[in-house]
C-alpha cells in the first residue's frame, strides 16, 4: 500500500501571489489532491509548470522568499528527494512540444516531452535522435546525468549530440547555450547534473541512419552460465557499430539483445547464433527498440571485469533481481564534450527487484565490489551519489565555479549536489 508524508497543518510562505500568475496551477497543502501532486516527498508546494514564464515565476519568487526550487522531470529515475522542507516542487511534465528543423537536421523538445515523442516527431523525415535507451530517464536527465542509447558506443553519450539547452538558471535568468554562448555553462549542463537551473527544453542533433538490425536471441535459462561466458568472450573484439547486453530472467530465459548499425551484422552475430539459441528476433529495424529492465527498485554499477566469479554472482542473484549487462567501450569511453566526457569500465550492470528486494540488490552490489570501477555513473545509482566518485577534482571545481556564477544564492536543490 502506498503511503504519504503527513500532512502539514500550514506553510510558512503565503503562495497565492505566485498561483495568481502562473499558466499552469500550484498545489498546496491545503489543497484538495496535495497528496497525489506530492506523492512520497514534503515540499511546501508543487507547481505543475505550462510554460517557460512560470519556471522563471517560481524561480524569482523562492529568491525572495528564501526557498529552493527542485524538478521532477520525465523518466523512472526522475523523483526528487523525499524531504523537501522549504523547497518548491517543479514538474515540467506540462512542457511537451517537439519542433523539428529538417534543414538544420535538429529536433527541439521540451523538457516534459519522451524519448516516443521525439521519435515521433522525426520518423517522418527519416532522422533518429541519439536517444537513451531504457525507462530510466527522461531527455533532460539523459543529458544532465549522462545517459546512452544503444548505439552510444558508436556514437557517444546522448549529450554528445546536445546542440543547445534552454534553461532558466537560479539566479532567475533565462538563457539559451550553446558552442558560442554561455559556452562554460553548456559545458556543465552535458554531464554536470541539475544544480544550476531548471531546463526548459533541449536541441538535440538528429542524423540519418540506415536502418540497424535490432532484437534478441533467447536461451534456457540453465545455460546462463555458458551464455554469459560466451558473451563475454564475443565483446571483447567487438566493433564500436554494436552494443548488445544481457537479460536474465526474461520468462525463464536469459537473452542476449542489441543493435547493430553495420552492414556486416550477421556476420558479427555468427558465434552467438552458434550456441544454437531457442529463439532469434534480430531483425531490421528503423530505430533499436528502448526496453529495459522494470521495477520499483534498481541499482548499479559499473564493471572493470566480467570473470567467473562475477558470472556466478549474477547467476545466483537472478533467482530473487532482474539484472542487465550491458557494454560499454568504444566512443562512450572515449574522451569527448562535457562535464561528463566519458565512461570508463566495459560493462553497466544493473539490477532491479519488487518492493522489497532493496537488501537483495545491495548484496550484488557488495559481491561485485572486487569487479566493480571506482568510477560511478550517475544515472545507474539510486543511492547517495559521490561526486568526487563521478568526476575528478578539477572537473567539480570548474562545475562548482560555474554554479555559483548562474545560482549564487543556492536556489536550486538537485539529488547530485556538487557539495
Amino acid at each position: 500500500m502506498t503511503t504519504f508524508p503527513p500532512r502539514p497543518l500550514a506553510s510558512p510562505w503565503d503562495f497565492e501571489p505566485l498561483a495568481a500568475t502562473l499558466d499552469g496551477s500550484l498545489v498546496t497543502a491545503a489543497d484538495p489532491g496535495w497528496e497525489q501532486a506530492s506523492g512520497t516527498s514534503t515540499p511546501e508546494a508543487v507547481l505543475f509548470a505550462r510554460s517557460v514564464a512560470d519556471v522563471t515565476r517560481v524561480i524569482t519568487f523562492a529568491r525572495r522568499r528564501a526557498l529552493r526550487v527542485t524538478t521532477q522531470r520525465t523518466g523512472a529515475r526522475a523523483g526528487p528527494a523525499a524531504d523537501l522542507s522549504g523547497t518548491v516542487l517543479l514538474r515540467t511534465t506540462g512542457l511537451r512540444a517537439v519542433s523539428v528543423d529538417h534543414a538544420a537536421r535538429t529536433v527541439r523538445a521540451e523538457a516534459g516531452a519522451s524519448w516516443d515523442d521525439v521519435d515521433a516527431a522525426l520518423e517522418p523525415y527519416g532522422l533518429l535522435a541519439l536517444a537513451a535507451s531504457g525507462r530510466g530517464n527522461g531527455i533532460v536527465g539523459s543529458v544532465l546525468d549522462g545517459d546512452f542509447g544503444w548505439l552510444g558506443r558508436e556514437h557517444g553519450l546522448t549529450a554528445a549530440s546536445v546542440s543547445a539547452i534552454e534553461i532558466v538558471t537560479g539566479d532567475g535568468v533565462h538563457r539559451r547555450v550553446d558552442a558560442a554562448r554561455d559556452t562554460e555553462l553548456y559545458w556543465a549542463l552535458r554531464g554536470g547534473g541539475g544544480s544550476f537551473g531548471v531546463v526548459t527544453a533541449v536541441e538535440l542533433a538528429a542524423r540519418r541512419h540506415s536502418a540497424v538490425l535490432a532484437g534478441a536471441l533467447e536461451f534456457p535459462l540453465t545455460r546462463a552460465r555458458e551464455v554469459i561466458e560466451a558473451w563475454e568472450r564475443w565483446t571483447r573484439s567487438l566493433p564500436d557499430a554494436a552494443t548488445t547486453a544481457v537479460r536474465l530472467p526474461v520468462h525463464d530465459a536469459i537473452v542476449i539483445e542489441g543493435a547493430f548499425a553495420s552492414a556486416r551484422a550477421d556476420v558479427m552475430l555468427g558465434p552467438l547464433r552458434a550456441l544454437e539459441p531457442a529463439r532469434d528476433t534480430f531483425r531490421a529495424a528503423s530505430r533499436p527498440d528502448r526496453a529495459g529492465l522494470e521495477g520499483e527498485a534498481s541499482d548499479g554499477l559499473v564493471l572493470d571485469v566480467l570473470d567467473s566469479a562475477a558470472i556466478e554472482s549474477l547467476v545466483r542473484a537472478a533467482e530473487t533481481l532482474a539484472i542487465e549487462v550491458r557494454q560499454l567501450g568504444g566512443a562512450l569511453g572515449r574522451p569527448g564534450a562535457g562535464a561528463l566526457e566519458r565512461i570508463p569500465g566495459r560493462f553497466l550492470l544493473t539490477a532491479s527487484a519488487a518492493p522489497g528486494g532493496e537488501s537483495d540488490i545491495r548484496s550484488l552490489l557488495d559481491e561485485l565490489a572486487p569487479q566493480a570501477s571506482a568510477f560511478e555513473l550517475p544515472t545507474a545509482r539510486q543511492g547517495p551519489w559521490v561526486a568526487e566518485q563521478t568526476h575528478s577534482p578539477e572537473t567539480l571545481a570548474r562545475l562548482r565555479s560555474i554554479r555559483a556564477a548562474v545560482d549564487p544564492t543556492s536556489i536550486m536543490r538537485s539529488p547530485r549536489a556538487l557539495d
